[in-house]
């Protein structure tokens, strides 16, 4: 991925981000279930994005599989 594409990429999710902040401060009784929903059609928005500006898809995947081992275990 070109650092011009990386620089689209982030400041997309940038943007988007700070959006689904203000929607969950504006509607506090939004449950974490409805936020997490929206944080992963936001991340399939961003992958179309992605494919469409021709990332390789080993690169996608990559970028995903960061995001995922961020996460903590779920075992326990």
């Amino acid at each position: 991925m070109s650092a011009e594409q990386e620089e689209m990429i982030r400041t997309l999710a940038t943007a988007a981000n700070k959006g689904m902040e203000q929607a969950v401060q504006e509607n506090p009784d939004c449950t974490a279930t409805e936020v997490f929903g929206a944080y992963l059609t936001l991340m399939a928005t961003i992958i179309q994005v992605m494919i469409e500006i021709k990332v390789p898809g080993r690169a996608i995947r990559g970028s995903i599989e960061r995001l995922l081992l961020r996460c903590p275990s779920d075992t326990g």
